[in-house]
């Protein structure tokens, strides 16, 4: 039982740590790819060219 239960443990952190961290990576570019392409104000209008020059 401690076996499996390890094993199991072994597996979460170490596909269900790098699809939480790969989900994200995706969420956040698309994020991105929103506020560049399509002019999708988060924030305001605060800053101004706050966004359009990040990458």
């Amino acid at each position: 039982m401690f076996s499996a239960a390890f094993t199991s443990h072994t597996f979460y952190f170490k596909y269900g740590l790098l699809n939480i961290i790969f989900v994200n990576y995706n969420y956040f570019y698309l994020l991105r790819f929103g506020i560049k392409y399509f002019g999708i104000v988060w924030k305001g209008n605060e800053q101004p060219g706050y966004y359009s020059d990040k990458g």
